[in-house]
């Protein structure tokens, strides 16, 4: 369980199962419920799904509705339509919260999602976006740490006001010779 800015992801096991619906085996962890504003559970119901508006989805998730009309002309979505109107079954509303999640914790990019969500078959695309995406948000990680370093001897540096004489920021300030 990790926690940043009051978002906890618990990643509970994944489980299998087997052509008659029994549980088959147990793998990594994996709840990915971010956000707390209300989002929406997907329980299994057998296949007999409501159907969600649009408009509600969005709420929901606290997206504006042309984000879901953006995802889905980029083929990450695929509402139902009645009359006209966009209507999202439980799997659809599960895909905008792996996107949304993906997006907010992961950082990814449209192109990575659209990656990792059509992962079947031989193809290992999506690992090599995986690993891309861990290798840049490490690297981040690493400057925000810096950062981070730096701001906390703004606060107890003895040169107080005369940081430019200050020889540990001069030292770590890179300047092209």
């Amino acid at each position: 369980m990790e926690s940043r800015e009051g978002q906890t992801v618990h990643l509970p096991e994944c489980r299998t199962t087997d052509e008659r619906g029994q549980v088959a085996g147990t793998g990594a962890r994996g709840n990915l419920g971010v956000g707390g504003r209300g989002q929406p559970s997907t329980p299994d119901n057998g296949g007999m799904d409501e159907l969600t508006p649009i408009r509600k989805v969005a709420d929901w998730f606290a997206l504006p509705i042309s984000t879901l009309h953006y995802w889905e002309r980029r083929g990450l979505l695929e509402p139902h339509r009645r009359s006209g109107r966009r209507y999202f079954d439980s799997e659809q509303v599960y895909r905008v919260a792996l996107i949304k999640l993906w997006r907010e914790t992961g950082l990814m990019s449209i192109e990575e999602i659209d990656a990792l969500l059509r992962r079947g078959g031989p193809d290992t695309a999506w690992r090599e976006t995986v690993h891309g995406r861990i290798a840049a948000l490490e690297a981040r990680i690493a400057r925000l740490d810096a950062a981070r370093a730096y701001l906390g001897h703004l606060l107890s540096c003895p040169h107080g006001d005369d940081l430019e004489k200050c020889p540990e920021f001069r030292e770590a300030v890179s300047v092209p010779s």
